[in-house]
């Protein structure tokens, strides 16, 4: 009996619940009346993450050929955390899935050939491939996410095998909004308003109880870009031959090996997976006004420990929550407990996911210009962009440890603050918000670096990666994408003041400044004594603006979004590339 197979390619959206795919695939729904088995796979794709050091594999030609290193410095794409967070994830979601009767196949390579592949091993086998599913990016041609969408269908052709793609991330659907994409609103608060509304995200959908069965894959011959992870290795195991060639090449700034062995701090202390994930919901939104959820408005800003923001960022980057279960108890949360409005801690988790669907919304109406120097701007100011890019500063060499952008990096700016969150940001793979506003502010405002470069140092390191949101937010901050105050820059002293006031995060991070008094924990420079010895003596910048703070004790907190001082440009960028060290 011919078999009728649908395959569902998996990427960012490692789960079962609310999952547009796994929903039409449970047993007589009338979503896919023909299909009688499902076959989920999922692909290490050479493209973003180094598949080098698997045993008995070789790269096919094309995207990743050479490594999968980012274009502007050559930071590996996908660093350690987010390699050992995403493998995680996927074997996870492969017990879930048997559980249910199903299973994960499991492949390294390139994305389209194993597909075209699969489908072709199939028709020898006498089944029918009925189509394949999976997940679509926002974005526009010529975006990597889309243009792999493209090579699908491509490979997909001379088989004869439709490829459907389905909207699995967003919070709101973009066929439900009140506008085209085209007329997409250039600043947030626009948008928010105009997409703001008690209905504007569908229900989620419960995870399936059972799936069409699974479907043995027929033997597929390893060969370029195509690579069979048997059942017989383990997570543990793959993630070693993951690893490997980052450990033996760690690239430009390896920072990583510095911190071995320190005991350090973690306010993300999870591995990864759907099951953790949803272990965290319940853990945040449980307890009614108990709930670490019910506090969120007022203690979003903090930045140690676990629980002063959701941590759901990873989740969502890698689809193990959906937006909409989030959004969904977040409302649930704030209707229990009373909570009308802004008033409400779920009100501004939902508002902090609108920013999430907002850049992904950019991503879609500008494309590329996402990913190059000159940013949105390009699009909305040519002359002004064309100005900026001419005067972006590149690093002298990565081995120079007295350049900016090399002490930026390797937490030694002489900035508490700053040094502190890139700090954390090497050791674990998440950075806080506010943390994350501030040292981007510095390295473009204040250093005047190519904002590029810090996209990529953050597209290495973090586990919570997210394309449209990355990059959106460094154009965001670097005033070259969707900001109507381009001169936003932050003062890391002030922020320091209002954020860190006693300095337990600074403290917390940098052991060298635990004896200093907190008044002066975020500018040891200015002590009689000077910086305490181990730490640098002279901050790598000192902007004028931040002279009016040191000596001040206490806070005056600004919004979630807020500039944190204002100020203008003071140092001559020339100077500062000569002198930074």
């Amino acid at each position: 009996m011919t078999r009728s197979i649908l395959i569902a390619l998996l990427r960012s959206d490692l789960r079962l619940h609310d999952h547009a795919i796994f929903s039409a695939c449970r047993p007589g729904s009338s979503a896919l009346p023909n299909v009688t088995h499902v076959v989920p796979v999922y692909v290490f794709d050479q493209k973003y993450v180094e598949v080098g050091g698997i045993t008995g594999l070789t790269k096919g030609k094309g995207p990743g050929h050479n490594g999968a290193k980012t274009r502007v410095a050559g930071f590996w794409r996908c660093g350690p955390h987010r390699t050992r967070f995403v493998t995680r994830s996927v074997y996870d979601l492969k017990a879930r899935l048997k559980k249910l009767g199903s299973d994960l196949s499991i492949w390294a390579g390139q994305p389209d050939v194993v597909l075209a592949k699969l489908v072709e091993a199939f028709q020898r086998e006498g089944d029918k491939v009925e189509a394949v599913w999976m997940s679509g990016e926002t974005g526009k041609p010529h975006t990597e996410e889309v243009n792999t969408e493209k090579r699908i269908k491509k490979a997909l052709a001379p088989s004869q095998t439709p490829l459907k793609l389905v909207e699995n991330s967003s919070l709101i659907d973009p066929k439900d909004l009140p506008f085209d994409i085209k007329d997409l609103p250039d600043v947030f608060t626009h948008f928010r308003k105009r997409v703001e509304a008690p209905d504007m995200f569908k229900p989620p959908e419960p995870a399936p109880d059972k799936l069409l069965p699974f479907v043995e894959v027929p033997k597929v011959d390893n060969g370029p870009g195509v690579f069979k992870v048997g059942d017989d290795v383990s997570e543990e195991n793959l993630t070693e031959q993951l690893l490997a060639p980052l450990d033996k090449e760690p690239g430009p700034l390896p920072v990583l090996g510095q911190l071995k062995g320190q005991d350090l701090p973690n306010a993300l202390p999870f591995k990864g997976g759907e099951t953790e994930a949803l272990a965290r919901l319940e853990h945040y939104f449980g307890g009614g006004k108990q709930a670490p959820a019910a506090t969120y408005k007022d203690t979003r800003n903090e930045m140690l420990g676990a629980d002063y923001s959701t941590k759901f960022s990873s989740a969502l980057a890698h689809g193990l929550l959906s937006a909409r279960t989030i959004a969904h108890r977040a409302t649930q949360l704030d209707k229990s407990n009373g909570a009308k409005g802004r008033d409400g801690g779920g009100y501004w988790i939902i508002f902090e996911l609108l920013w999430r669907d907002y850049f992904r919304l950019v991503s879609l109406k500008y494309g590329s210009s996402l990913y190059t120097i000159y940013g949105i701007e390009g699009e909305l100011d040519e002359k002004t962009s064309d100005q900026k890019a001419r005067d972006w500063i590149q690093p002298r060499s990565f081995d120079d440890k007295g350049d900016a952008f090399v002490r930026w990096a390797t937490f030694e700016t002489g900035v508490p603050l700053i040094d502190a969150n890139m700090k954390e940001l090497a050791a674990t793979g998440f950075m806080s918000n506010r943390g994350r506003q501030n040292v981007a502010s510095l390295l473009t405002k204040d250093l005047y670096y190519d904002w590029r470069l810090g996209a990529e140092w953050f597209e290495h390191l973090l586990v919570d990666y997210d394309p449209a949101s990355n990059y959106g937010n460094w154009q965001y901050v670097a005033g070259v994408g969707n900001d109507p105050r381009a001169s936003r820059q932050f003062n890391p002293i002030k922020q320091a003041k209002d954020y860190d006031q006693q300095a337990k995060y600074v403290k917390a991070w940098l052991p060298v400044l635990e004896g200093l008094p907190h008044t002066e924990a975020h500018h040891p420079w200015t002590r009689a004594e000077g910086s305490p010895e181990g730490y640098p003596s002279k901050p790598v910048v000192e902007n004028n603006m931040w002279k009016s703070h040191y000596a001040r004790d206490g806070s005056s907190r600004g919004g979630i979004r807020g500039g944190g001082g204002g100020g203008g440009k003071t140092h001559d960028k020339y100077y500062l590339k000569h002198v930074s060290v």
